[in-house]
Order: C-alpha cells, then sequence, then structure tokens
C-alpha cells in the first residue's frame, strides 16, 4: 500500500524544484501609533451618552403609573360602566 498512495507526494513535486515561501510581513503594533485623542474621544463619547441617558430615564414623568386614591376608583367606575372617566376637581 506504501506505492499506492504516493500521488500527493509525486503532484506535490511533479517538476523537482523547491519553492520557497514568500516572507511574512513585518509586525506593526497598531494600537501603538495610534494618537491617545482617539481612544479618549470614544471614551468620552461615551460617558456623555450614558449621562445623557441616566439623566433622561430619571427626569421622565411616571407615564404607566397607576391611578391611586380617588381618580382609580373613578376610572374603575367609569370603565365598568362604559363611560369615560370623570374628570377630577
Amino acid at each position: 500500500m506504501s506505492g499506492g498512495h504516493d500521488s500527493h507526494a509525486a503532484h506535490d513535486d511533479h517538476d523537482g524544484e523547491v519553492h520557497p515561501h514568500p516572507p511574512l510581513p513585518t509586525i506593526t503594533d497598531e494600537a501603538a501609533d495610534t494618537p491617545m485623542w482617539v481612544p479618549l474621544t470614544g471614551l468620552a463619547l461615551f460617558l456623555v451618552l450614558a449621562l445623557f441617558v441616566a439623566l433622561r430615564s430619571a427626569m421622565a414623568p411616571a407615564e404607566e403609573s397607576a391611578p391611586t386614591g380617588d381618580e382609580g376608583a373613578a376610572a374603575v367606575e367609569g370603565a365598568e360602566a362604559g363611560a369615560a372617566p370623570a374628570a377630577a376637581e
């Protein structure tokens, strides 16, 4: 069986020449070449956006809050009767 499966070796070395591999490119550290203001700008934009979202969510009115007290009872009674809730005075 050793002679039957040597087709790969014959195919790789079909002309008998050794083909050298091209040299690997030099490794450059791109992070070291980046100016320091670039990551600082990204960090500053992220912090400003996070602060904006936090303040906006803290100042947002509670639209989904359940009515309390007399307003809640009037709303339930009006919904059961099929009429619009009465305006609170």
